[in-house]
This record gives C-alpha cells, sequence and structure tokens, in this order.
C-alpha cells in the first residue's frame, strides 16, 4: 500500500498498490454532515477559551480558575471528538476501503454507481441511491491540502476503469477451483495438486498457472476464488510469478482480503490455511450492501 503524499494525481491501473488518503470526514447524509461541522466550529472556538479563562482569573477573582479548567475540559473533548471521526480512505483494485474510529467499511466498485467531485470532498454514490461523504472537516481545511479531494477523485476513478477493463472471462478456472463438497482439508490438498498440474480425471486437465495468475490479479473475481488461485500457485511460485502475486495482494484495498491472500502464499500453518480459506468461502456468500470490515 502506499500512502498519498499530496502530490499530482497519477494514472493507475488494475495492478497498482492500494492508496491511502487521511484526513477526510465520513458521512451518510447531509444532516449528519451538518453536525460534524458543527463540531468543528465548536473545536476552532474551544481552542481560543483557555485564553479567555486565564485572562478572566488573573483580571477578575479567582473564581476564574473553574472556567478556566472547565473550558480546558471542554477543549479536550471536542478534540477527542474530532479526532474520533477522521477517517483513512484506501483505494486499490478491488474497491474502497473506509477505516476509522467504529467505521470499518468496504465498498466493491461494482457496488458504486457513481462518483461525484464537490468542492469539499467526493461524493459515493451507491446502487440503490445511498450517497456516501468524503468530505475535509470545517478546521481541517487550514491542515490538509485542498486539493486532497481531487487527487481522491482521480485516484478512485483510475481504479474503477481499470477494475472494468479488466478480464472477467475466468468462469472456468473458478469451477474448476471449486470446492464441489469436499472437506477443508481435501479442497486444499486438491487446489495444491492443481498448482502442481496433476489431472483429477481422465476428462479433466489441471488450470493452467496463467489461468491461475489471472484469476489471483483479477480485483472483479471472487475473494474464495482468489484465494483458492493463490494456494494453488504458492507451493512452485517461479520468480516470475512472484512478482505478480506480490503486486496483486498489494493492489487489494480490502484489508481481510489482502491478509487471506498473504496467509495463502506463506501459510503459518495448515489450520491457519484452513481457516482463512473457509472465511474467504462464507464472505462471498450472496449479502446486499458493502462488506464490513471485521
Amino acid at each position: 500500500m502506499t500512502q498519498d503524499d499530496g502530490g499530482s494525481a497519477v494514472t493507475n491501473d488494475e495492478h497498482s498498490p492500494a492508496t491511502k488518503f487521511d484526513g477526510l470526514v465520513f458521512a451518510r447524509t447531509t444532516w449528519r454532515l451538518r453536525v460534524l461541522d458543527a463540531v468543528g466550529l465548536l473545536v476552532g472556538v474551544a481552542s481560543v477559551s483557555p485564553l479567555v479563562a486565564i485572562y478572566f482569573s488573573v483580571q477578575v477573582t479567582l473564581s476564574g480558575w473553574w472556567l478556566f479548567l472547565l473550558m480546558s475540559l471542554s477543549f479536550s473533548i471536542l478534540l477527542l471528538a474530532q479526532r474520533a471521526r477522521r477517517l483513512s480512505v484506501v483505494v486499490g483494485a478491488d474497491g474502497i476501503q473506509l477505516d476509522g474510529y467504529g467505521t470499518h467499511v468496504f465498498y466493491r466498485h461494482a457496488e458504486i454507481a457513481g462518483v461525484e467531485l464537490q468542492p469539499r470532498g467526493v461524493d459515493l454514490r451507491l446502487h440503490g441511491g445511498e450517497i456516501i461523504k468524503l468530505v475535509l472537516p470545517v478546521e481541517g481545511v487550514r491542515r490538509v491540502p485542498l486539493s486532497l479531494p481531487h487527487r481522491l477523485y482521480w485516484r478512485i476513478m483510475d481504479a474503477r476503469v481499470a477494475s472494468q477493463e479488466t478480464s472477467v472471462d475466468g468462469e472456468a478456472t473458478a469451477t474448476q477451483l471449486a470446492r464441489r463438497g469436499r472437506s477443508a482439508r481435501a479442497w486444499l490438498d486438491f487446489l495444491r495438486r492443481e498448482g502442481a498440474g496433476a489431472e483429477e480425471g481422465f476428462r479433466t486437465a489441471p488450470a493452467s498457472r496463467e489461468a491461475l495468475l489471472a484469476t489471483l490479479e483479477n480485483p472483479a473475481a471472487r475473494a474464495v476464488d482468489r484465494f483458492a488461485a493463490a494456494v494453488s500457485l504458492a507451493k512452485d511460485l517461479t520468480p516470475a510469478e512472484s512478482p505478480r502475486v506480490r503486486v496483486a495482494i498489494e493492489a487489494c484495498a480490502d484489508a481481510k482480503v489482502a491478509s487471506r491472500l498473504r496467509i495463502a502464499v506463506e501459510p503459518p500453518s495448515d489450520e491457519a490455511l484452513e481457516e482463512a480459506l473457509l472465511e474467504a468461502e462464507a464472505d462471498d456468500s450472496p449479502q446486499p450492501g458493502p462488506q464490513r470490515a471485521s
């Protein structure tokens, strides 16, 4: 993953590392955004209140010290609230991850109907009409470059275009790697044999290494299919294949998918590999809405 460094937007393809943007605020509705703006303004007012309190404590009476303590406490609470609502936005080949205090949400590119650049941020319009607002906080305008929304917008657009151009003709490979009623251990053994080129039956030829790599690299493929392809490839990775696998993992915005792919390539144990495989299969069960990160 790369950190946005404040430079100009650059063109990224489906194999570019995921990019992280910090300093934004996340809101699902306009009225919630107004509440966040109000908190931001209060932080600005509270930031000068201790100075006012000190003045009164010196010029008026000793009771001014109580005012000083009260103002300082209020400022601390508002400052913590302001920090807690900050968000990290990770844009990758597979989608957009939102990470913050109490917020861990992943949106696949296919879930996003449109992206709109706004004066203070970017709006994500989901299929179904919901709008996700990623904006600069009121007090953040002074600290975060105003070009951040533009860089975020173009990074998202580049990733979306690349994901649409990626070949999704991997249905045959996905079918070949499917579980088909096997136990978890039998499934893993089958995937390893598949990657080694062993034939499972008289009429079934193993998937080619290139087909497995294409499935792993395809951000539009199901997570369980990408995981299965990674398991098949892991044992006999060649020097030419290793960089492609690494880049495919680094391009993931979904932290869970990236973590499981790393386990598939370098499993700490067969038990951990089985658990990750079953979790990927469970997460790919049909479910509406954004994917919540654990």
